[in-house]
């Protein structure tokens, strides 16, 4: 699976990893981010973005062979998952503040 790689991740976890405390709370952190992800993903994205992202992110397929497989241009596909990847960042921002 291809990792999603949003620059709030990194505020979401902790940067010290020496104590374990610390990678107790990482670890529930991680697992809450994945649960906002996956959330969003079921609930807040279009079908088409939800069905590029999958496919990109979950079945490592790339633009082209999306692109392909849909029937549509590359350009369309990396706008969609752009469009995705944005709306799931800001439903983070907003977890986060929360």
């Amino acid at each position: 699976m291809k990792k999603l790689s949003f620059d709030l991740c990194e505020d979401f976890v902790s940067d010290n990893k020496n104590d374990f405390e610390d990678e107790n709370t990482n670890e529930k952190r991680l697992k809450e981010l994945e649960r906002i992800v996956r959330m969003v993903i079921k609930a807040q994205l279009t079908n088409r973005q939800r069905q590029m992202i999958i496919l990109y992110f979950y079945e490592n397929k790339n633009m082209v062979e999306i692109a392909k497989m849909l029937n549509v241009n590359k350009s369309t596909v990396s706008r969609t998952i752009k469009r995705a990847i944005n709306k799931i960042s800001e439903y983070i921002k907003f977890y986060k503040i929360r």
